[in-house]
């Protein structure tokens, strides 16, 4: 985001966090409790100007990006739904991080 609130969408991640686990071992989270989640995006190259920041937007659903999120533990196929309740930590044991990882250059190669 630059100085005047303008942003740039530079990927995408997307992960139902009941599959945090993968994909043969759904797991429903339960209200209250804290879980690592990791999601990863594409590979992307972009230089931060000064004064940029890291505008990150998280959501419980996609509506014409990804299939329904219906928040219950049947799934997308639900006749109930609920409105999911996120939180993300900003300091104490469960402080929230974003890693990115940069890549080194050798001449004219990337490694």
């Amino acid at each position: 985001m630059d100085e005047k609130g303008k942003s740039v969408k530079l990927a995408d991640g997307v992960l139902g966090a009941k599959y945090r686990n993968g994909f043969e071992h759904p797991q429903y989270m339960e209200e209250g409790k804290v879980y690592p989640i990791r999601i990863r995006t594409t590979k992307i190259s972009n230089t931060f100007q000064e004064g940029h920041r890291i505008r990150l937007t998280i959501t419980s659903s996609g509506e014409n990006f990804i299939f329904p999120n219906s928040n219950t533990e049947e799934g997308f196929d639900s006749d109930k739904v609920q409105k999911a309740k996120i939180k993300i930590h900003w300091g104490g044991d469960t402080l929230s991080r974003i890693e990115f990882f940069r890549e080194r250059q050798c001449g004219n190669q990337v490694l």
